[in-house]
């Protein structure tokens, strides 16, 4: 089983978060109204946390396979990459939204929500506007908490049927559990179900030519064509979020089957695997930095103005993702006391 990033899912990975990224900007200040009109695609931007839920459920098949500790080293481990950068980012956004505006930010909070934000419990925002934690984007971190601990709980019952075991309890929460009850839609669990149920199968291909083939760029842009059409078809015979489900999987499996093309022309330096490196960061702040810039953008009169406060929000988040990648998600301070903890518990 390989232990190395694969350079494609990491390059998606970096693509997923600047989607989110461009569909908050044409959200936020345009009001899904941008003035070119080729930049509404990015109102369905927010598929990219579609993508990121069937990563997150392909990365946990390799991440449990290749366990060997047991299911508290295992959420350890995921508590320590989730909570020290977002703690970090509600800290920060806790500080502009007290000096800037009330207006900056559509979020507020109390001590209690915010100790409910800190630790993902879900949660009504008091600013009335719906479901989700002080640092709004964090709603996304409830599903993926669930997600890990029932991987624990399964890795403490049954180390070699965990996968399967939490795969059911999902199935279980999605068909019996309150609708909602994480903040969005029960249906959003089965991302991490169908990422699971990809690797499995993706593992187990032994068809080298095939992939081969496949590694070819003519025929990645016929499976990315194909996907796109597949998806307009989707679209009117099935609900929504089951069409962007069913995209993010194929997405997802057209970049597995050109890993061997981008390992072939990019390096680990590369733009695109840094964008994947630094994605965690970059999703976290963004909506900060929005703040930031909120109200200079509004009072700004034309287009090119807009357009350099755009870039500059742009600019920021990239720099401010990379220091906080190098800072906090790869600190050595932290990777050590994360190990202090584990040794401590697995004496």
């Amino acid at each position: 089983m390989k232990k190395e990033k694969l350079i494609g899912l990491q390059i998606l990975r970096g693509m997923a978060a600047w989607l989110v990224v461009l569909h908050h900007i044409n959200q936020v200040y345009y009001n899904y109204n941008p003035p070119f009109q080729l930049l509404s695609i990015f109102n369905f931007g927010n598929f990219g946390v579609d993508i990121f839920f069937v990563l997150s459920g392909f990365i946990m098949y390799y991440s449990v396979k290749n366990n060997s500790q047991g299911g508290i080293v295992f959420l350890i481990d995921r508590c320590f990459r989730i909570f020290p950068v977002y703690w970090v980012m509600t800290a920060l956004l806790l500080i502009s939204k007290i000096i800037l505006p009330a207006n900056a930010y559509g979020t507020s909070f109390t001590f209690e929500s915010l100790i409910k934000s800190l630790f993902l419990i879900p949660h009504a925002n008091p600013s009335g506007f719906g479901f989700f934690p002080f640092l709004a984007v964090g709603w996304t971190l409830v599903y993926e908490m669930v997600f890990y601990i029932t991987l624990s709980f399964a890795l403490m019952i049954y180390q070699k049927g965990a996968l399967i075991i939490s795969s059911l309890f999902l199935l279980i929460l999605l068909l019996f559990g309150k609708n909602n009850i994480f903040g969005s839609s029960n249906l959003l669990l089965l991302e991490f179900v169908s990422g699971i149920a990809l690797a499995y199968l993706f593992i187990r291909i032994k068809v080298t030519n095939f992939f081969l083939v496949l590694s070819k760029s003519f025929y990645s842009v016929s499976v990315l064509v194909l996907t796109i059409i597949f998806t307009s078809l989707l679209i009117y015979k099935l609900g929504y979020l089951i069409t962007k489900m069913i995209c993010a999987v194929l997405i997802v499996f057209s970049f597995l089957l050109n890993e061997e093309l981008f390992r072939k022309k990019l390096n680990k330096s590369s733009l695109g695997v840094v964008l994947g490196d630094i994605s965690y960061s970059t999703y976290l702040i963004h909506t900060i930095i929005l703040g930031w810039f909120i109200i200079p953008f509004g009072s700004a009169q034309n287009v090119i103005l807009k357009a350099m406060i755009v870039l500059a929000v742009l600019f920021l988040t990239y720099f401010l993702s990379k220091l906080s990648f190098s800072k906090i998600e790869i600190s050595k301070n932290i990777g050590s006391f994360r190990s202090k903890i584990k040794e401590y518990l697995i004496k």
